[in-house]
């Protein structure tokens, strides 16, 4: 299987305009704050997400535990993984991406951090546009927010775990799959 380096970028250093592509950052203290007071200041409407109506938003507590290659093919072997997790190598590579076409998922990070690939979103092609991956490097500094058919895998822990708060419109139900037939790895 051929191998793609792909620095790995602090996402706290990336700009606004870089990550248009894939989606928003949310967190940046940019412009003046909405209220502004000796101890507090916010910035509301930081990131726009768009909910339709009646449309619910779902809140999802995720833990991952990172696992060297050899366990994951012990639980592959065991039949201890989901079905959506089969061809996952484990380690630090990413070989498959899947995208939520009708699904806003914005990720906040509560301990631990990981490296998150990704490719921008193209509704026109079934798979993504490896040449435009990119791997980040997330903490609880700030957030992102990924654009609906943003293509991505679950963020990798750079240490033992990670955890963190998925926040979506609709429901996670609504996505494409697919294996890259080639190997991202993420360089730090």
């Amino acid at each position: 299987m051929k191998k793609f380096d792909l620095k790995v970028e602090p996402i706290k250093y990336v700009s606004e305009e870089s990550f248009k592509p894939y989606g928003q950052i949310f967190g940046l203290e940019k412009g003046k704050p909405t209220e502004d007071y000796i101890f507090l200041k916010c910035w509301w409407k930081n990131i726009d997400i768009e909910v339709a109506a009646n449309e619910k938003i779902g809140f999802n507590y995720c833990k991952i535990d990172r696992m060297p290659p050899e366990d994951t093919e012990k639980a592959r072997q065991n039949n201890t993984l989901a079905d959506w997790l089969k061809n996952f190598k484990g380690g630090a590579s990413v070989t498959i991406m899947e995208r939520h076409p009708t699904t806003d998922e914005t990720f906040f990070f509560l301990e631990g951090d990981a490296i998150f690939v990704m490719a921008p979103p193209d509704p026109s092609k079934s798979k993504p546009d490896i040449s435009r991956a990119r791997a980040f490097l997330l903490d609880r500094s700030v957030s992102v927010s990924l654009w609906k058919g943003t293509w991505h895998w679950p963020p990798i822990p750079v240490y033992q775990y990670t955890r963190f708060c998925i926040v979506c419109t609709g429901t996670l139900d609504d996505f494409d799959r697919v294996d890259l037939d080639v190997e991202l790895q993420p360089v730090l």
